[in-house]
């Protein structure tokens, strides 16, 4: 999302979520972001990661 210069404006713990994808012995976990109501394009990627980050409580 941050790469495509997207940011989730009002991101919070509720708004993320996960999934396993297994394909034979494989796993892959993906992540998932609801609630994008409120996006905002044309930000810079490194700009975006940290609001979201922050957002998140997650450092940078």
């Amino acid at each position: 999302m941050v790469n495509a210069g997207m940011q989730h404006l009002d991101l919070k713990w509720s708004h993320v979520g996960s999934y396993i994808r297994i394909r034979g012995r494989d796993k892959k976990e993906s992540i998932v972001l609801f609630d994008l109501a409120r996006v905002k394009e044309g930000v810079e990627p490194d700009v975006a990661r940290k609001a979201m980050f922050k957002a998140l409580a997650l450092g940078s």
